[in-house]
């Protein structure tokens, strides 16, 4: 038998995942660093730990938003590059 389909599928789907939980990950961390940063310039009064805590979920859940998208444009560019034939060189 044959699985050099199945194993391309599986290749693009484990890309799409790593690409997702990076952006995940991204958003999360942005997040977490931000909210302490921002919340004071507009008024949110929060303690350290709450405002790192609502920082890191929020920009979990927007990344969460992107991350799809980022991984269908990512897992594009990656197979365009693949196929692509390299230029000449002048």
């Amino acid at each position: 038998m044959n699985f050099s389909g199945l194993r391309t599928a599986a290749n693009w789907m484990g890309w799409a995942l790593a690409y997702m939980a990076a952006t995940v990950a991204a958003g999360a961390v942005l997040g977490a660093l931000l909210s302490p940063l921002l919340g004071p310039l507009f008024r949110i009064h929060l303690t350290a730990g709450e405002a790192l805590r609502r920082g890191l979920l929020l920009g979990a859940e927007w990344g969460g938003v992107w991350s799809v998208g980022v991984a269908l444009v990512m897992c594009l560019r990656r197979a365009y590059r693949d196929q692509a034939e390299p230029a000449p060189r002048v």
